[in-house]
């Protein structure tokens, strides 16, 4: 402990929250409020107090710590509650993030004051978790339902400005914050006296209006898939029509509820995977990025540097090319632009840095160098010659090792666009050094991205775990499942579009091998090709991406089976579930067991990001585990004969069954 925390001049009381050497709202902190709060109650010629947070910011408990438990929970929303009822003005002033249990403190006082870079936010749904000391009861009374489920549900983030537009701060103050805030408690805010939140109840202004409202927003959370969504929802509604001794207790039901879930217990793993994986920064000056043999696909590469910070060359490109890249990095802008994500000075400021060039001449030689695979073979002889902090090799048809003499490189690549996907795979090649590893991964940090080391392999990951995915639903196809089956199955389990519908978008053609997949053979042979003709698994109407079930398909394939002696099999739901998350886990422990790459929840972190694995559902190898190891090996035994390559059960899976453990228990890894 620090000099005394606690000061009073003028009648009026100030906690200063600094003086406690106490970061995070826990018990202590609390105890520590409480016990002030208590003494006060003795004193009265106490006529407000403030809790002062200025040089510190509000508590900031880090988004992976362990969240408390359901006494602990219960105790620290009373403490709250007790600051909330205190008898004279509660001034919370402060400056900096303030954050989820932060913000929670901030809402229990009667005013609130903050300096102009000021930050609010929830995010614990991010984690499956709720609010539990009456955030989800205080929030939406000063701001209403729609501000607060926007905060809650969607993790959206209020500037200073923004939260006094909405009630939720009453005062900002750009400069001189501390004495700017007690002339306005001297002037207005003593006169005014104590202003409890609890006492707002706008839902009863209209009870109809607001019931509709509400059941608006349980049929969207429909879409979440996660019981916290639907947990935050209550809670808003019960926050604006009940008291709130009754939403307090409801709020820390529904949160015990929500920690216990499995999506919680998912979405905690894949965050700590995602933390293990993101590098700590740690690169040497970098003169900027140079991106060599750029092709058009290449705009969202060059718009993820600039929003990083750096200047970007695009080295040796046709006029063509280089007007079309222009086009699409202005397009791009001017998109964010549009939606709000950047302001046009922003825009504009980040591609002042973007050049074309036709040399390597003028570029400094700490630059990072990616070689998108078009340069001609001369242009890299001279690079070879040529002082790179990092070079970088993106994937494309040629070999990574098809390389000039003395030009050494890790191979990139992104399964998405680079300025939308957050993972990226890093190919170590046998002459990448250990450092240049390093370097590689901090460089992607500094572009928010995760980095996902590779060995062993010419082969991009992300692909082979869709092939599985695609593989099994072809398999099932092929023995009996109808596609609205299997595509309601996968889009109820999460996913945001089954892999047929996926399949029909990009075209039935796209990733097809003759011989190899008899199902899709037979429907192309037939003219179906995808949603661009109208008819693939699918029939589409004329401009309608909507796809409907086509019973002339269920016809076609009965054909295909007749012809090749296979007897239609019945498949339920959780029959199709397992299948298809047991060929991509099969998949992914064959990727693991390799050595290609380290740990099971990479996997898990490369379908997330890249193939649109459900989130909260940790990806297929935690989801496998939810489902119950043995129980996916049951249901994969009795169809492997189907297709051997997809369900014959890898050996590491096997023995993790045999010995009783788990992918995160003991997770499968790979020691190089």
């Amino acid at each position: 402990m620090r000099d005394a925390p606690i000061s009073v001049e003028l009648g009026i009381a100030r906690v200063d929250l600094c003086r406690y050497d106490i970061p995070t709202l826990g018990p202590p902190l609390c105890e520590a409020l409480e016990t002030a709060f208590l003494e006060f109650t003795t004193q009265p010629e106490i006529r407000a107090v403030v809790i002062d947070a200025v040089a510190c910011g509000m508590p900031k408990n880090p988004v992976l710590a362990r969240r408390p438990s359901a006494d602990e929970a219960k105790r620290i929303s009373s403490v709250l509650s007790h600051i909330e009822c205190f008898p004279k003005p509660v001034v919370a002033l402060f400056s900096g993030p303030c954050m989820n249990e932060g913000l929670e403190l901030a809402l229990s006082a009667h005013y609130r004051i903050c300096g102009a870079d000021t930050v609010f936010g929830f995010n614990q749904i991010s984690l499956g978790s709720i609010p539990c000391f009456g955030g989800t009861q205080r929030l939406p009374r000063l701001t209403g339902a729609k501000t607060a489920l926007d905060m809650l549900l969607n993790g959206r983030s209020l500037t200073a400005d923004a939260a006094l537009s909405a009630g939720l701060v009453d005062y900002v103050f750009p400069d001189n914050l501390m004495q700017n805030a007690y002339s306005v408690i001297a002037d207005q805010i003593l006169p005014a006296g104590a202003r409890p939140t609890r006492s707002l109840m706008s839902g009863k202004d209209d009870p109809l209006r607001y019931q509709k409202r509400m059941k608006d927003a349980k049929q969207a959370v429909a879409s979440f898939h996660l019981p916290a969504a639907e947990a935050l929802v209550d809670c808003v509604e019960a926050a604006q029509l009940m008291p709130i001794e009754t939403g307090l207790t409801l709020e820390r039901s529904l949160f015990e509820s929500c920690e216990a879930s499995g999506e919680a217990r998912s979405l905690h793993y894949l965050m700590t995977s995602e933390r293990i994986l993101m590098p700590i920064p740690n690169l040497p000056p970098v003169g900027g990025v140079v991106l060599v043999g750029a092709g058009l696909s290449e705009a969202g590469l060059c718009v993820t540097a600039l929003d990083a910070g750096f200047p970007v060359d695009v080295v040796s490109v046709s006029d063509e090319t280089a007007a079309g890249l222009k086009y699409r990095i202005e397009s791009i802008y001017r998109i964010a632009e549009e939606r709000g994500r950047i302001t046009p000075r922003d825009g504009a400021a980040r591609q002042a840095r973007l050049r074309f060039l036709k040399t390597l001449g003028d570029v400094p030689p700490s630059s990072v160098l990616i070689d998108a695979g078009l340069a001609e073979p001369a242009l890299m002889e001279k690079a070879a010659n040529t002082s790179f902090a990092i070079r970088f090799r993106q994937r494309n048809e040629s070999a990574l090792t098809d390389l000039p003499d003395g030009v050494r490189s890790i191979g990139l690549h992104f399964d998405k666009p680079a300025h939308i996907g957050k993972v990226a795979e890093l190919f170590v090649l046998s002459d990448t050094a250990q450092g240049d590893l390093e370097k590689a991964r901090g460089f992607l940090g500094h572009l928010g991205k995760i980095p996902v080391t590779l060995r062993k392999t010419e082969h991009v990951v992300s692909p082979i775990l869709r092939k599985a995915l695609y593989d099994a639903a072809e398999v099932l196809l092929l023995y009996g499942a109808e596609p609205r089956l299997i595509d309601d199955t996968l889009t109820e389990f999460g996913f945001r579009k089954g892999p047929l519908i996926l399949r029909d978008e990009v075209g039935l053609e796209a990733g097809f091998v003759k011989g190899e997949q008899p199902a899709t053979d037979a429907l192309l042979a037939s003219g179906r090709s995808g949603r661009k003709d109208g008819i693939g698994y699918y029939r589409y109407a004329k401009g309608d991406p909507t796809p409907r079930p086509d019973g002339t398909i269920i016809w076609a394939l009965s054909g295909l089976r007749e012809r090749m002696g296979i007897t239609a099999v019945d498949f339920s739901k959780d029959e199709v579930l397992k299948l298809c998350l047991g060929a991509m886990m099969n998949a992914g422990a064959a990727l693991v067991a390799n050595g290609i790459v380290t740990r099971a929840s990479d996997i898990d972190v490369l379908a997330v990001h890249n193939l649109d694995f459900p989130r909260h559902m940790g990806g297929p190898m935690r989801a496998c585990e939810n489902l119950g190891l043995f129980a996916v090996k049951l249901c994969m035994a009795e169809h492997d004969h189907k297709a051997r390559q997809l369900w014959s059960l890898h050996q590491s899976v096997s023995d993790f069954i045999k010995n009783g453990r788990g992918f995160d228990r003991e997770p499968l890894s790979f020691s190089p």
